[in-house]
């Protein structure tokens, strides 16, 4: 492996730290009190989620597990998705890892030059993943729009996924907030700097006012 290769592969390697770490590494938040301010550490967001489901059903203190509130079955959705995709991205890691072992184990992997794009590749799902675990724990800063239109990257315009009730619903694949647009089925993403592109590749009117 030459310098400039190895380079490539260690900024890539950085990237995926970074990005694993924002899923399920420790968060941090200042507090003040009578005594000061002070920097305190709190769960991760992977483990926000699953605490917040737990709960949810009664199970997360020992209790029986019940009905889940129609708010968490975006949460439910969101853990499913995030451990299936992990277990096909690690399928080397020894059976019984859960999810935290297994973003772990990508660490450790012998990563090559040509292993930089995959590696790019899960940082930014990784990154997505993230901002929707926000967005589920902390819903009212979240204001979310659809766009009924097909995925540019993709072609898909619905999903479907179960509801409260265990029956599948139909929603647009393109989720749009302050923070940009997600295809919610390839998970490409368009900042808020190509809204303007975003919409006239799908043929959207431009609002009076917005600069083209």
């Amino acid at each position: 492996m030459s310098a400039v290769e190895h380079e490539h592969v260690s900024y890539a390697k950085s990237m995926l730290l970074d990005a694993i770490d924002a899923l399920i590494g420790l968060q941090r938040a200042t507090v003040t009190t009578d005594e000061g301010t002070r920097i305190v550490a709190l769960p991760s967001k992977y483990a926000e989620m699953r605490a917040s489901v737990e709960g949810a059903q009664g199970t997360a203190f020992g209790g029986v597990a019940r009905s889940m509130p129609p708010l968490w079955v975006g949460a439910v959705d969101w853990l499913t998705m995030v451990d299936a995709e992990v277990r096909e991205w690690t399928p080397n890691s020894a059976r019984g890892r859960d999810t935290f072992d297994r973003l772990h184990d990508l660490l450790d992997y012998a990563w090559r030059p040509q292993d930089t794009e995959i590696m790019q590749h899960y940082s930014g799902v990784l990154g997505v993943w993230a901002k929707t675990a926000h967005d589920l724990l902390n819903p009212d800063e979240t204001h979310r729009w659809e766009l009924t239109a097909a995925c540019p990257a993709c072609s898909v315009k619905t999903v479907h996924r179960k509801d409260s009730a265990g029956e599948y619903v139909r929603q647009a694949a393109l989720q749009i907030t302050a923070d940009g647009c997600v295809c919610t089925a390839c998970r490409t993403q368009w900042g808020p700097a190509y809204f303007t592109h975003l919409a006239a590749v799908l043929g959207c009117t431009t609002p009076d006012g917005v600069l083209t």
